[in-house]
């Protein structure tokens, strides 16, 4: 018998294979910051440890550098830290490392305050070409002249 292809209802689709659930995601933030972060009213954000460094402990953004409570959690501030445990983010700080980038944290006003003045720029910035398009106008038709003005690279 021939092969045939089966009717496009009775195909059965190839489960879809994410990255994160072979490997885990490197940057999600542990469940029990996240809920020590919740209780708070803080948001994560990963900074950058060179800029970090470079400025001394300051951010430009006003982000803070999460530290973990290392008497909260058990471990006494005397004891040595084993590589292994350092290699999967732990720093003896009480600092949460991913590579070259450390957990921070601000507020949530703070934040949906920067979030709005990102919003608010852009939008300023998206509208440029039709609000220069606007004052062009008005400026010919001030000026009594007979012309168009096109917005864009249009042709």
């Amino acid at each position: 018998m021939k092969p045939t292809k089966k009717p496009q209802g009775r195909q059965v689709a190839d489960p879809v294979i994410n990255y994160d659930d072979i490997f885990g995601n490197q940057l999600s933030v542990p469940p029990d910051v996240a809920e020590d972060m919740a209780t708070h009213g803080w948001e994560p954000h990963w900074l950058n440890a060179k800029q970090l460094h470079t400025n001394q402990g300051y951010h430009p953004k006003g982000w803070k550098v999460y530290r973990r409570d290392r008497q909260a959690l058990g471990t006494p501030s005397t004891r040595t830290m084993d590589s292994q445990e350092f290699r999967y983010g732990s720093d003896p700080d009480g600092c949460i490392r991913r590579g070259d980038l450390i957990l921070g944290y601000k507020t949530s006003e703070e934040v949906a305050k920067h979030r709005a003045y990102l919003k608010q720029r852009a939008d300023r910035q998206s509208n440029v070409q039709a609000t220069t398009a606007k004052e062009l106008r008005k400026m010919v038709r001030d000026g009594g002249l007979a012309s168009t003005v096109i917005e864009g690279d249009d042709d």
